[in-house]
Order: structure tokens, then sequence, then C-alpha cells
């Protein structure tokens, strides 16, 4: 349909439809196109999966939700670390824990 309305190239300014556009430029016979690139760049666990299949260092991570216990998980990485914000843990932002001596997580 794309070719059908002359249109040669997708192009999008919304990051959700990287992918989609992608697909599009690669049914187009777009040889840049990679839409299996663009969705590992949209997905940090995809990344890291990526990054350890091909032996690129990247930094050690343990996923951790409300209902696990977050400092178990500081002690198995060792500190200093990074407990990033979002609403999974109803934290405004990043913090930065420098040791065990604070007993609130994070």
């Amino acid at each position: 349909m794309a070719r059908r309305l002359g249109i040669d190239t997708a192009l999008t300014f919304t990051e959700t439809d990287i992918v989609v556009a992608s697909t599009i430029n690669q049914l187009l016979g777009k040889t840049w196109a990679r839409p299996e690139a663009d969705m590992i760049a949209r997905d940090k666990r995809q990344q890291r999966e990526f990054l350890a299949a091909h032996s690129i260092p990247s930094v050690r991570y343990i996923p951790v939700s409300r209902a696990s216990n977050p400092a178990a998980a500081a002690e198995r990485l060792g500190y200093p670390l990074i407990f990033p914000g979002g609403k999974l843990f109803r934290w405004p932002g990043g913090h930065v824990r420098a040791s065990r001596g604070i007993s609130a997580w994070p």
C-alpha cells in the first residue's frame, strides 16, 4: 500500500513507533532498516541479554520488585549501588546507596 501511495520511507518522531517505522522501511526494501536492533534498543532486558551474549561488559544488576527484598539484592551486588526511581517503587528519582548504614530502602 505504501508503494502504491508513492511512500518511499517511513519516518517517526515518536519513540513508541520506532519498531513499526523500521519494519515498514524493511518491507519497502531499505537495507539499513533493522527492526530487531530497534526492538533491542527499546528494551533494557533485551539490551542486557544482547550484551551478555556478545561478551560485551555491562553493569551488574538484579531485578527487584516491591515484593522482593531490595536490601538482599544490595548485599549480593555490593556497594555503592544505584536504585532507579520509578512507579514500581513509588520513588521520585534515582537513589545512590554508598553503604548499608540506612535502614529505609532505598
